[in-house]
C-alpha cells in the first residue's frame, strides 16, 4: 500500500509540474500599451483636421471641407503609412513610420525617419479616433507653420 501511495504522489507532483510548465508556456498577455496598439490597428480615413497656427489659434482651417485627404493605415506591429492630399491638389505623399502608444490618452508618430515625432492626445471609441497636437504643417509650397492640430478618423 505504501509503494502505491508513493508512486500516486509521484505521478500526482509530476502531473502537477507538467501542467504548470505548459501553462506557463502560453501567449503572455499583452502590454496596455500593445493593446491599445491593436485596438488601433487597421485603416483610418480622416472626416476632419483641423490646423489652426498657434500665432493665431482662432483661424483654423478644415483641410478636408476643402478638397484635402489623410489616411493612416496602422499595424499591429507599429508601423504606419499616411496618405496625404493637400487641398486642391491631386498628388499625394506616402510616408512610412510609426506609431507608439505612451499611455492610454497619449501616442507618438513619426511619419518617416527624417520626420520629427509628433505627440498626440488621442481618444478611441469603437471606430472614431481623435487626435489632438502640435506640429509644423506645410501646405503646398508656403513653409511650415507651427500649428495646433485636430483630426477625427474613422475606420
Amino acid at each position: 500500500m505504501t509503494t502505491v501511495a508513493l508512486r500516486n504522489r509521484t505521478l500526482g507532483a509530476a502531473t502537477l509540474a507538467l501542467s504548470l510548465l505548459f501553462s506557463a508556456c502560453g501567449d503572455d498577455p499583452l502590454s496596455p500599451e500593445m493593446e491599445i496598439l491593436e485596438e488601433l490597428s487597421g485603416v483610418w480615413t480622416a472626416t476632419s483636421f483641423l490646423v489652426a497656427p498657434v500665432s493665431d489659434p482662432t483661424n483654423s482651417t478644415d483641410l478636408i471641407v476643402l478638397g484635402g485627404t489623410l489616411q493612416m493605415n496602422v499595424s499591429t506591429d507599429g508601423e504606419i503609412v499616411t496618405t496625404v492630399s493637400d487641398p486642391g491638389s491631386t498628388d499625394q505623399s506616402v510616408d512610412v513610420g510609426t506609431l507608439t502608444v505612451l499611455s492610454a490618452t497619449e501616442l507618438q508618430i513619426q511619419t518617416s525617419p527624417t520626420s520629427p515625432s509628433v505627440q498626440y492626445t488621442f481618444s478611441l471609441a469603437g471606430n472614431r479616433l481623435e487626435l489632438s497636437g502640435r506640429a509644423p504643417i506645410q501646405l503646398g509650397t508656403d513653409p511650415a507653420v507651427d500649428s495646433n492640430i485636430t483630426a477625427v478618423l474613422v475606420r
